[in-house]
């Protein structure tokens, strides 16, 4: 059971899950929940009727929200939903280490992804919302040494319309 309250009207709302609890990310006025059968994407001004979409076979573990889209991964592959809970994309990724995709290796805005090498930290490779790569479809590297900067420059660079 999740309890969800209103802070404005002190409301509270009870979402009962039939199948166990897996992830949840509140953001841009939805909530996204996963379990291990099904995602549930519940507008938060009106929680009654959440869009579901399937899960099975998918061990989902990471929730990237943006403004129009929210990204999945299972720490390998990403996929991109829209918040009526249809899949919009899985973009083929080039990394070969697995188990790298994480939330300091990937970020979403409303038309790019952005996926940070996981051998090389300064390279960077962008997509669309439809999956296909930007520009060349090579990475994009940069010279900042702190990791700090690095997942700065790499929110700017996901936010950007043109990078080229």
């Amino acid at each position: 059971i999740i309890t969800v309250s209103n802070c404005e009207t002190e409301l509270k709302d009870r979402i009962e899950l039939k199948d166990r609890l897996v992830k949840m990310s509140v953001g841009f006025g939805y909530l996204i929940v996963l379990t291990s059968n099904q995602g549930l994407i519940y507008n938060c001004k009106q929680l009654g009727h959440p869009a579901l979409f399937d899960l099975r076979d998918m061990s989902m573990n990471l929730i990237v929200q943006a403004e129009k889209y929210f990204l999945l991964s299972d720490g390998i592959n990403i996929s991109i939903y829209s918040y009526e809970g249809r899949l919009v994309s899985t973009p083929k990724l080039i990394s070969s280490k697995s188990d790298s995709i994480n939330i300091n290796t990937v970020s979403i805005s409303p038309d790019t992804i952005a996926v940070r090498d996981a051998t090389d930290t300064k390279s960077i490779m962008f997509y669309d919302i439809s999956g296909k790569p930007i520009g060349d479809g090579k990475l994009v590297s940069h010279a900042v040494n702190n990791n700090i900067l690095s997942r700065i420059i790499f929110i700017v660079f996901c936010s950007m319309k043109e990078i080229i």
